[in-house]
């Protein structure tokens, strides 16, 4: 099993303002030993240099946190069914990793389980073993951080992004009431710290802070409680509580208003809500100033409105699903400080095809399907949408040393090869549009200095001067990112009778 961390790393290097940064992944993964009596768990740091997409990799091995095979076991993936058990790995849901910026340095963190299964029936034949794992970057050591061993498969290990945290759940029955695990314990660790912070009774919780249920607008770097009283002996109404990193908690109640507000959240003198209006039957999202509510929605029952904040609440995006299938939808971008409306989209792509915001920074965010290959990254400031790669960017860390906002994507760019020499990126790499033809878009004024070409301005577009050629390129044809045109590939390559190497990531 591979498990992909990004981790854009905001390191000392001295660069340009807008210039490209340096980018270092890890690779969870692991080897069997050469006499077959375990799993080594490896670690591949790779750098990719978003200046001219070239790539070095590193690998480090860990024998002394090796997972020991029996005798009388093999490793699944050797297909070996002469000996009764098989050693599996695997946790049951998609495996991610984390990376966090901590006091000590960049640090990555991988859930990983594994059990031992009858050849064959497939059943378990032992407890199932999770553990966390904890790399860090700086000293480039691997250590096996937490662990648990159980045989129900309700006992796990948690990460949460925002928390900066993990839970570990254990099946712990109350005495009295054997098989009743509803009063299992959790107990809530810092990544910063390592130390307990909380025992609660079920998994904490870290979703959308504006989901509504609640009487106020969840805070992105907590998580959510739920403790269970019994009194008694019988259990009375849970409470919900907001667990903050430093291990305080503030109670939340049920949305009192939920009949005729959704959520509200306050920011500076504005205060932004979902309200439904009674004497218009309809739902609306705007903001109240000076006891004045003005919707920033259309308002149309045949609409579902969903909303989203920037990590610094700097933008705020609401997007439209409508019920009609053959309806087409906008999403409105808002500068939040005055409540602006900056610009509105048309459809990322029609019908009832759902999707949700994972936010880069404040400038950047992803836009997600269920269908991957509808995904796209949306740079705000713009409004220009480029079309998701092979990277799996969201569920994973991420550090880089650079500025997402001088980008249109977080993934590392194309590496594109011309008369033997890598082409230099001065800014944002090649990419391509979420719409059109999904051509290749690179950097003109790059692209030609890599060639030893002549660029100039004209009415019209550009000419390009290339020994004793001589091209137009139309400003139909390109993309405008601060100041640089992006113009397709295979347009300056066929006019000019020039090959290009082109090598794209691929992560997956």
């Amino acid at each position: 099993m591979i498990v992909l961390v990004f981790i854009f790393t905001n390191t000392t290097i001295a660069k340009a303002e807008g210039a490209p940064g340096i980018r270092d992944s890890v690779v969870f993964d692991h080897k069997l030993s050469d006499d077959k009596s375990g799993l080594i768990p490896i670690v591949r740091v790779t750098s990719d240099d978003y200046s001219d997409g070239t790539s070095t990799i590193q690998e480090y091995s860990f024998p002394e946190a090796m997972i020991k095979i029996p005798e009388n076991a093999s490793y699944i993936e050797e297909k070996d069914t002469s000996k009764p058990n098989t050693l599996a790995i695997g946790c049951g849901w998609k495996p991610y990793s984390m990376m966090f910026q901590l006091s000590t340095g960049y640090t990555a963190y991988q859930v990983e389980c594994y059990g031992m299964y009858n050849t064959q029936t497939g059943k378990e034949t032992g407890p199932e073993h999770s553990r966390l794992l904890q790399f860090d970057l700086s000293t480039k050591k691997l250590k096996v951080l937490r662990q648990i061993d159980s045989m129900s498969y309700n006992s796990r290990i948690n990460l949460y992004r925002n928390f900066k945290g993990y839970s570990v759940s254990t099946e712990e029955p109350e005495p009295s009431r054997p098989g009743d695990y509803r009063l299992k314990k959790v107990y809530v660790y810092s990544f910063e710290t390592n130390k307990q912070i909380a025992v609660v009774n079920d998994n904490p919780r870290d979703g959308d802070p504006l989901i509504g249920n609640y009487d106020r607008a969840l805070e992105d770097n907590t998580i959510l409680l739920e403790e269970n009283n019994t009194i008694n002996g019988k259990q009375s109404m849970p409470k919900y509580f907001q667990l903050y990193p430093d291990g305080h908690k503030t109670e939340v109640f049920a949305n009192p208003n939920l009949a005729s507000e959704r959520w509200g959240k306050k920011i500076g003198e504005i205060r932004y809500a979902e309200k439904y209006d009674s004497k218009r039957k309809d739902s609306f999202v705007g903001y109240t100033l000076n006891g004045k509510f003005t919707p920033l929605s259309p308002g149309n029952t045949k609409v579902l409105a969903g909303s989203t904040f920037s990590p610094n609440n700097t933008h705020l995006i609401i997007s439209y699903s409508f019920r009609d299938p053959k309806a087409a939808y906008e999403a409105t971008i808002v500068d939040v400080k005055t409540a602006k409306v900056l610009y509105t989209l048309p459809a990322h792509e029609s019908g009832k095809r759902l999707h949700g915001y994972h936010w880069v920074n404040d400038d950047l965010v992803r836009i997600n399907f269920n269908i991957d290959s509808f995904s796209g990254y949306l740079h705000v400031p713009t409004g220009i949408i480029t079309k998701k790669g092979k990277e799996d960017y969201w569920g994973i860390g991420r550090v880089y040393s650079g500025n997402y906002s001088d980008l249109l994507t977080p993934e590392a760019p194309a590496q594109i090869i011309v008369n033997g020499k890598n082409v230099v990126y001065s800014g944002q790499g090649p990419f391509r549009l979420y719409k059109g033809d999904g051509a290749l878009l690179v950097p003109l004024n790059d692209f030609a200095m890599a060639i030893n070409a002549a660029v100039s301005v004209t009415k019209d577009g550009w000419q390009i001067q290339y020994g004793d050629q001589t091209i137009m390129i139309a400003k139909s044809k390109s993309t405008m990112f601060q100041g640089r045109a992006y113009v397709p590939l295979k347009t300056l390559t066929d006019q000019l009778g020039i090959k290009a190497t082109v090598k794209e990531k691929d992560y997956e």
